[in-house]
């Protein structure tokens, strides 16, 4: 009788001790979770500034497209300006030399 008192006290002690080592490695499991969370935030955390830098960088070039594009249209009108003004004294060049060649040749005569 005392042998199965003590067989039983046995077991209990053994399903404790099981118990134990279960809440053990279930505390170390939780405490590499723990610090893989941890490491896991981090990297979050610095994709979200790497991310909010990247997105300022682009807001910063699309303002930079922006006024390149203003400036071209700009330089577009003056170049369009200036042609037309180049053909118009190219036009006053032609009808002088015709005139020259003319009176040159009524001078001549």
């Amino acid at each position: 009788e005392e042998l199965s008192v003590v067989r039983g006290r046995n077991e209990v002690l053994l399903a404790r001790v099981g118990a134990l080592e279960a809440n053990k490695t279930n505390q170390l499991s939780k405490s590499k979770c723990d610090d893989k969370f941890v490491a896991v935030q981090a990297e979050k955390e610095a994709l979200e500034q790497e991310l909010t830098l990247l997105r300022d960088e682009q807001t910063r070039h699309n303002a930079e497209n922006k006024a390149a594009k203003v400036k071209i249209s700009r330089l577009e009108q003056e170049l369009n300006q200036l042609q037309g003004r180049y053909d118009a004294l190219l036009d006053v060049k032609e009808r002088a030399a015709t005139r020259y060649k003319a009176d040159y040749a009524k001078w001549k005569k």
